[in-house]
């Protein structure tokens, strides 16, 4: 199968979870996350997931993977963390419209509620420690000097997760307004973010500086797989 082949069947099995998630069928579903999980688990096929073109709807998927998973595995859990975040804030940093902001801050925010804040931690460790020793980092088409401050690597990757989480809610705060789109327990955590007076002096622009660096170590993993 080729890479084209690939992605049209990956883009059929995107679609088809999302479409059996709105059914509300959970053995179906399962069944086809599963199938979908298993062309990331090979080797040369991280590409795969940077190539893809919905990586909004790829990203769901991921989410949808912590949510019902059939796993119960926290290796595997951190990997599709990584993954939908890596998939969310690549769809963020090529918005081109306010709505798809607001709409790629709720994939987030949910994302990062279902276990992604949980899972996502490891990770963010581990680059908030390399980050602290060498300050530069060298990617394929630049060189980038660590976003982080004294405080997140004092704090730690529950500390810079919290930053990342708050400038979502206030992405999505929009949509939520007037609608009934959060479950209760994602409302109640969305409203502790918008009412914590605390949380509004970290800079937006700053805070998705970070996303973004946390996002490229990710993507220069992915290359490698």
């Amino acid at each position: 199968m080729n890479n084209k082949e690939l992605i049209g069947q990956v883009q059929y099995q995107v679609n088809n979870a999302l479409k059996l998630y709105r059914e509300r069928n959970k053995p179906a579903l399962q069944r086809q996350l599963y199938e979908l999980y298993l062309n990331f688990n090979k080797s040369g096929e991280g590409r795969l997931i940077i190539n893809f073109p919905q990586k909004e709807k790829l990203g769901e998927c991921f989410t949808l993977m912590l949510i019902f998973d059939w796993m119960n595995d926290n290796d595997i859990r951190e990997v599709w963390a990584e993954n939908g975040f890596y998939c969310f804030t690549e769809y963020l940093n090529n918005t081109k419209t306010d709505e798809e902001q607001v709409f790629g801050g709720l994939l987030l925010f949910r994302h990062l509620y279902h276990g992604g804040n949980k899972h996502l931690a490891p990770k963010v460790t581990d680059i908030l420690k390399k980050a602290k020793q060498k300050n530069v980092f060298v990617f394929d088409d630049c060189m980038l000097a660590s976003p982080f401050d004294n405080n997140d690597y004092d704090k730690g990757a529950v500390y810079v997760i919290l930053q990342i989480m708050f400038l979502s809610a206030q992405m999505m705060r929009p949509l939520v307004t007037g609608n009934d789109i959060l479950s209760v327990n994602e409302k109640e955590v969305f409203d502790t973010f918008i009412t914590n007076s605390a949380l509004h002096d970290f800079p937006p622009v700053a805070i998705f500086n970070k996303a973004r660096f946390i996002k490229r170590i990710i993507g220069s993993i992915l290359k490698d797989l």
